[in-house]
């Protein structure tokens, strides 16, 4: 492992407490139907969730989050990546998906007798539908009920929860929009998946899906994994399918215990790409180009398209506006953010940041009129927000318009 990736994982750790993006987890206790057996999800709502009661959020589903190191990695490059990275990514729901058996639960039923000699004699396999069926049956339906998603869903595993993060995209594919699979075992049962993969290739509907694979070679495990990783990458290399983004990496030097640590912020980055604007509308920072807005509409038109989400998100389109804005363009800011109040006009945070934009460009009654509708869409949400959340906000736009 390189100093360079070493510093980075180290770095990624340490952001966790530098800047808290998530709220304290909640457990919700689910008594399954399909496991015979009460199971407990851990659930992450992003900083800032009760303020915007008008916002919605991608759910990543994090697998083997038993282990809290999974759960404090994916939070840590959720921090860093939407506040100290240059890349800017949207805030998200964390749901941690906990096994009890990972060989069972993540694993088809095996045809060969390898998996016996890789593991022991009279292991339980063959779970992964009965883990599939309580996702889509009791934990998606559920975290749909009780919080404000986009029926975004993302799925990461490691290892062996990589491999059913694969699986679950061929035999449910509704059930995520992206996976992030970091040391998938492909090799399992003298290579199930990937065999499985290949032959129901053309009849797999994949329109609007993305796949993220990381894999290594370092190590026993990631040489075990390798070759089959290898045939992935060379398949969908060669196999494309329209309206399918994958992207399958080789990354040296990384042994099996700190792949997550390289794959998780690269696959995020990876989705990311296709959700937000890319580098060449985002050139326009520096460079004058008067038709900005109407690329920038016509990009994210696209993106909406090929993703089926809705964008920008409004987190997206304020990040957008405040770079305008740091760069001297503060009349392009200003247009993008009284597009962000069109888009988004029950989002309480778009007036502020337009009269912020405003009463910047020294407009002070057009800034007094923007910080008003704000002021009087906090209170027709008074019945969304708790007192306190309430209160923070009134109190904001009333000092906002005092200043003026």
């Amino acid at each position: 492992m390189t100093l360079v990736k070493l510093l980075t994982a180290i770095c990624l750790l340490l952001s966790l407490s530098a800047t808290a993006q998530f709220k304290p987890a909640e457990t919700i206790r689910i008594d399954s139907k399909y496991f015979h057996d009460q199971r407990d999800i851990t659930v992450l709502l992003p900083q800032g969730y009760e303020s915007a009661p008008g916002r919605t959020y991608k759910v990543v589903y994090l697998f083997d989050a038993q282990n809290s190191t999974f759960t404090n990695t994916l939070m840590a490059v959720g921090n860093y990546l939407s506040t100290f990275s240059s890349t800017f990514i949207s805030p998200y729901i964390i749901v941690g998906i906990k096994t009890k058996n990972r060989q069972y639960e993540f694993l088809p039923e095996n045809h060969t007798q390898q998996p016996y000699r890789d593991y022991f004699p009279k292991v339980k396999l063959g779970g992964a539908d009965t883990l599939l069926a309580f996702l889509q049956k009791e934990v998606i339906p559920e975290v749909n009920k009780r919080f404000r998603t986009n029926h975004y869903n993302v799925a990461i595993g490691h290892s062996l929860g990589a491999t059913f993060a694969i699986y679950s995209l061929m035999h449910a594919p509704q059930l995520f929009n992206a996976v992030i699979a970091i040391s998938p075992n492909l090799y399992y049962d003298e290579e199930q998946l990937l065999k499985a993969w290949k032959h129901r290739w053309s009849t797999l509907s994949l329109n609007r899906k993305m796949l993220y694979v990381m894999y290594s070679q370092e190590g026993k495990l990631e040489s075990r994994f390798f070759p089959a990783n290898e045939k992935l990458r060379a398949f969908l290399a060669k196999n494309r399918k329209p309206g399918f983004h994958s992207k399958v990496e080789y990354l040296p030097d990384t042994d099996h215990g700190l792949t997550p640590l390289m794959g998780i912020p690269r696959g995020l980055m990876e989705l990311n790409r296709q959700l937000v604007i890319d580098e060449t509308v985002e050139g326009f920072y520096a460079k004058d180009d008067p038709q900005f807005l109407e690329k920038l509409k016509q990009f994210y038109a696209q993106q909406s398209e090929k993703t089926g989400l809705r964008l920008p998100t409004a987190e997206d389109i304020n990040h957008i506006a405040y770079n305008l804005a740091n760069s001297g363009k503060i009349a392009e800011a200003i247009r993008v953010a009284a597009w962000a109040v069109a888009l988004y006009p029950q989002d309480a945070n778009a007036f502020d940041t337009q009269g912020e934009l405003l009463q910047r460009d020294k407009q002070p009654t057009a800034a007094k009129a923007a910080y008003q509708q704000g002021l009087q869409l906090v209170e027709r949400q008074r019945d969304l927000l708790d007192t306190a959340t309430h209160n923070s906000l009134k109190r904001g736009f009333e000092r906002r318009l005092s200043a003026l």
